[in-house]
């Protein structure tokens, strides 16, 4: 092959990864928050437990599991060490005990990065 064909490919292959799964994410769900997860919010505005479950519906590609990861990682106080798994769409997450880490951040990290978040399990007891 030649250089230039192996570029472009090299080229294109870059731009469909920045441009993620964008193709499957359904954008008919309004808000991208399940109305359980608003509730949630309201009763617990700062998240104590340490570990943290999140249930996200798009994670269809490891990608998608890095660019949510990435989104959570840029919270003070959490820390997502890319356990994803991407059948489930459950996402587990470590906040800071010293951090008030408030769940509307959570919810605005998944939907920012263009998952529907379904659920956030505050008291996820990891084994």
């Amino acid at each position: 092959m030649n250089k230039s064909y192996l570029i472009f490919i090299g080229y294109l292959l870059t731009s469909i990864l920045q441009a993620g799964c964008s193709g499957i994410i359904d954008n008919s769900v309004t808000n991208n928050i399940d109305s359980t997860v608003l509730e949630l919010a309201k009763k617990n505005p700062v998240l104590k437990n340490p570990n943290v479950e999140i249930i996200v519906w798009g994670l269809s590609c490891p990608l998608c599991g890095t660019n949510a990861s990435r989104s959570l990682n840029m919270i003070d106080g959490v820390i997502c060490k890319n356990e994803i798994n991407l059948n489930t769409g459950q996402i587990l997450i470590y906040i800071d005990p010293e951090k008030n880490v408030a769940t509307q951040n959570i919810i605005n990290a998944i939907v920012g990065a263009g998952f529907t978040i379904k659920a956030i399990n505050p008291d996820y007891n990891k084994e």
